[in-house]
C-alpha cells in the first residue's frame, strides 16, 4: 500500500498536480494545536439512591456506635449498667423491654462483650462498604442492599402478624419500599444497557 502510494505521488509530480501526500495507519492522526478540554459536570446518583446509602449509612454508625457501648462495659458489671441506663429514662423495670434488656444484661460476661463487639463492628463496616457502593450506583451494592433487604421481609411479616404495632409496621414499609425501589432502578439501567448496546450494533453495521 504505500510502495503504491509513493508510485502514486511520483505521477502526480510528473503530470503537474498538486502533492498529496496519503498516510495510511491503523491510529488516528493528532492534529497539532490547542487541545479544547471540556469539563463534565459532576454526575450525582439519584437522589432516592442517595437517601437509601444515607439510611444504610445511618445503621451502620448506630450499631458501631451500640458496639462501643458494649466495648466499654468490658470488666464491669453489665446488669448494673443496665439498671442505670434504664433509671436514667426514668424507665419502669418492670415493663416488658426494659425487663428483657436487665436480663439479657445480666448474662453478658467479657468474652460475650467481646464478640458482641466485634460482629458490631463487621456489621457496620458492611453498611458502610454498602452505603459508598450506593452513593456511587454500584451495581453490586444495588444488588446486595436488594437481598439484604429482603432476607428480612418474611421475618417482618411474621413478626407484624403475630404482634402488629407501628414500628414493624414502618419497618417493614421502609425495607419493602427499598427493594422495589432498587429492583426498579436496577430494572431501568439495564434497559439503558440494552438500548445503547442495539444503537451501537446499528451504528457498526450501517453503510457509510
Amino acid at each position: 500500500m504505500a510502495l503504491r502510494s509513493r508510485t502514486l505521488i511520483k505521477l502526480e509530480r510528473a503530470a503537474g498536480k498538486p502533492r498529496a501526500d496519503f498516510i495510511f495507519t491503523s491510529q488516528p492522526q493528532i492534529k497539532s494545536g490547542p487541545v479544547n478540554r471540556t469539563i463534565k459536570a459532576r454526575h450525582l446518583a439519584p437522589y432516592g439512591l442517595r437517601t437509601v446509602a444515607i439510611f444504610e449509612f445511618g445503621k451502620g454508625l448506630l450499631v458501631l456506635l451500640a458496639g462501643l457501648g458494649l466495648l466499654s462495659m468490658v470488666h464491669r458489671d453489665a446488669q448494673l449498667v443496665a439498671e442505670r441506663i434504664v433509671s436514667h429514662f426514668h424507665l419502669n423495670p418492670a415493663h416488658r423491654y426494659p425487663r428483657i434488656f436487665i436480663h439479657t444484661a445480666a448474662d453478658l460476661n467479657d468474652v460475650k462483650l467481646w464478640w458482641l463487639s466485634l460482629a458490631a463492628l463487621i456489621y457496620s463496616t458492611v453498611r458502610f462498604v454498602e452505603a459508598f457502593g450506593l452513593w456511587h450506583e454500584r451495581a453490586w451494592a444495588e444488588w446486595f442492599a436488594i437481598i439484604s433487604a429482603g432476607l428480612y421481609l418474611p421475618v417482618e411479616i411474621y413478626e407484624f402478624l403475630q404482634r402488629p404495632n407501628l414500628i414493624r409496621g414502618m419497618v417493614f414499609l421502609v425495607n419493602l419500599g427499598i427493594v422495589l425501589y432498587l429492583g426498579w432502578l436496577l430494572a431501568v439501567n439495564h434497559r439503558k444497557k440494552v438500548l445503547a448496546a442495539e444503537a451501537a450494533c446499528r451504528e457498526a453495521v450501517s453503510p457509510e
